[in-house]
């Protein structure tokens, strides 16, 4: 980040990910995300029959 205006100096930042053979859900952060309990609730109830 290079913004002379707003900080003293440049700087970077890094976001280790990680592989996994799991299943993945996207979480999007911002307040409209309603629907994501609903998606993993139903994701739950799928894992109940399989078992």
């Amino acid at each position: 980040m290079d913004d002379p205006a707003a900080f003293s100096q440049p700087w970077t930042a890094e976001y280790p990910f990680y592989a996994t053979n799991e299943p993945i859900y996207e979480y999007a952060c911002h307040e409209g995300n309603y629907a994501l309990p609903g998606i993993l609730a139903g994701a739950r109830e799928g894992e109940k029959m399989k078992d």
